[in-house]
């Protein structure tokens, strides 16, 4: 008889708990390259269970270039990503439907890096007869061709030779290449190995010569349409991570090396600090962490469209969105 009473009490059990009662949403993150200070706001999002909180189970993985993540995006293999709007401008030219939920870096991030030594390329001419090294999805590669043009040089007379990221600094080094590109979050890392190698790093920002955003928070429309309360929840949760890191960007540094002790320790600092430079625009101060800008954007797309020579013009309400970044700000105080 108890046990009969036990295996009744165990069904009914069963039967009254509701299916997958405070199962969290699954969700994978690619960023858009190695992992940086600058993804501090994802790491401190992670840490200080932001993402849990909001019902979230995220996988963060780093990058292989911006132009990879919008692939990983438009396949399906990931639900957002980190990545720069050059892509996702070139990829929705050719059918595809990807948003920007939340804007990241507002200002553009590549520089070029060479030894005084050897490349010597302090203004864009410089290119001219040198070697480039970098991954073909990486966005300061990507980007440049459309540099090239904008500045009178000659793309044809700059060798490119493809590689992954952590691979760039030892071939620039050994002179194997003589100059790459990566963002300048990096100054810290090339100025360490050329110091090593007996070299003098010269460089100078893509900025100079280019106006555009940088990184932003990606989904696709599809996605957008299947899950807004995920996407809601990831805008939020790693909103509440930027918050917290430019309020404690001393603890948000400890955090990322705590997480990632591979990294440099001297980088990370050096890497969130430029997150706290990149992140803010007339914008962003005026309005908000991670709300976008229509002219902005627009400057953004017109660029892309015309130094990328696309064939056709995405409409700029396909582009992006701020609705999920508005309802983040309105709720995290």
């Amino acid at each position: 008889m108890p046990a009969r009473f036990a295996l009744v009490v165990t069904i009914l059990a069963v039967l009254i708990a509701p299916i997958d009662a405070g199962a969290a949403e699954k969700v994978t993150v690619a960023l858009d390259f190695t992992l940086s200070g600058y993804h501090a706001p994802w790491f401190v999002a992670q840490d200080k269970g932001y993402f849990t909180e909001e019902g979230l189970d995220v996988t963060l993985g780093r990058g292989y270039g911006s132009g990879d993540t919008v692939k990983k995006l438009a396949t399906g293999a990931i639900d957002i990503g980190l990545n720069h709007p050059a892509p996702l401008i070139i990829a929705n030219s050719e059918g595809g439907n990807l948003r920007t939920v939340m804007g990241y870096l507002n200002q553009e991030m590549c520089a070029m890096y060479s030894a005084a030594e050897a490349g010597n390329v302090r203004v864009p001419k410089d290119l001219e007869g040198q070697t480039f090294g970098g991954p073909p999805g990486d966005i300061c590669t990507m980007m440049l061709p459309a540099l090239a043009e904008k500045t009178g040089v000659d793309y044809a007379k700059i060798k490119v030779q493809q590689m992954d990221g952590p691979q760039r600094l030892a071939m620039l080094t050994a002179g194997r290449i003589s100059v790459l590109g990566t963002f300048f979050d990096k100054d810290i890392l090339i100025k360490k190995g050329m110091d090593q190698a007996g070299k003098t790093m010269v460089s100078f920002h893509y900025s100079k010569y280019i106006s555009m955003y940088s990184i932003g928070v990606t989904a696709t429309q599809a996605t957008i349409d299947k899950r807004p309360e995920m996407v809601q929840k990831m805008v939020t949760a790693l909103l509440r991570g930027f918050k917290y890191t430019v309020a404690n960007p001393a603890e948000a540094v400890k955090i990322t090396s705590k997480l990632h002790p591979e990294l440099d320790a001297d980088y990370v600092k050096a890497s969130v600090d430029t997150l706290l430079e990149g992140m803010w625009d007339e914008t962003s101060k005026a309005k908000g962490i991670g709300i976008l800008d229509p002219a902005k954007m627009q400057a953004t797309r017109d660029t892309v469209v015309k130094y990328w020579k696309l064939k056709s013009e995405p409409p700029l309400d396909q582009l992006y969105t701020n609705r999920f970044v508005e309802a983040a700000l309105r709720a995290v105080k």
